[in-house]
Formats: C-alpha cells, sequence, structure tokens
C-alpha cells in the first residue's frame, strides 16, 4: 500500500486552512448567533486564545487526510474526481447522517447542523480530490 504522505500533509493543511475561512470568514457571525453565543461568552472565547483547539483542528485534519489516502489506497482510487466521489461518498455515510443526531436528539438547531456538516463536505471534497489526484508514483 502505497500513501503519499506529502498529499496527506497538504491535504491536512487544506481542510485546516478551510476552517479558518469556514469558521473565521464566511460564517462566523451565523455560527456565532446558532450557538447562541452572547458578547460576554464571545470575549470569554477570544481571551481563552484560539492555539489549544487550532492545534486539535490541524491534528484532526492530518489524521482524516490520512485515514483518506489509507481507504484511497485500498480501494485503488487514483485521480481526483474519483476522490471527489469517495469523499462526498463517505461524508453522507458518516458525517451527514451521524451528525444529524445532534439535530434529532440534543436539539441542536438545523442551521448549525448544516454550517457544521457543509464544512465536513467540502473539507472532505477537498482533501479527497487532493489525495486522489496526487498518488505515490511507485
Amino acid at each position: 500500500m502505497k500513501i503519499n504522505y506529502l498529499a496527506v500533509i497538504v491535504a491536512g493543511l487544506a481542510n485546516w486552512l478551510l476552517g479558518w475561512l469556514w469558521y473565521g470568514v464566511l460564517f462566523s457571525n451565523k455560527w456565532i448567533e446558532l450557538m447562541g453565543w452572547d458578547e460576554q461568552k464571545v470575549a470569554q472565547v477570544q481571551q481563552q486564545g484560539d492555539i489549544k483547539p487550532m492545534i486539535y483542528s490541524l491534528v484532526g485534519g492530518l489524521v482524516t487526510a490520512f485515514i483518506l489516502a489509507v481507504i484511497y489506497a485500498r480501494a485503488g482510487i487514483n485521480n481526483w474526481l474519483d476522490g471527489l466521489k469517495y469523499g462526498a461518498f463517505i461524508w453522507l455515510g458518516f458525517v451527514a447522517l451521524i451528525g444529524m443526531d445532534t439535530v434529532l436528539f440534543e436539539e441542536r438547531k438545523y442551521g448549525l447542523y448544516q454550517i457544521n456538516s457543509t464544512y465536513h463536505l467540502v473539507g472532505l471534497l477537498i482533501a479527497g480530490a487532493i489525495i486522489g489526484a496526487w498518488r505515490k508514483k511507485s
């Protein structure tokens, strides 16, 4: 089984940067609103700093990229389009359906689920395309 570790690192970093863009720029205000945070809570979170969550997020992105690389190597995925398809399939079977439990049983807002779940879809599509296209040479 050949895994391109450089592709895993690039895919993990891309996922991490997507998180910054998604939650820090595109949907930050809506996400904060749906979380039910007031100005005091936002200030508290900002005061605590974001280095620890950012490190956890980076490690999580790298682990996800590695798992995708293992699945793709075993499945013989060797192009970006199949990488996209498998990324979407993995998202549907694991992220979308399992994440819906937070709406059904934890009474989370559906809009929050949409923001979070779609972030994971886009992240898996990007990582899947990178890993699918960037195969290790034999």
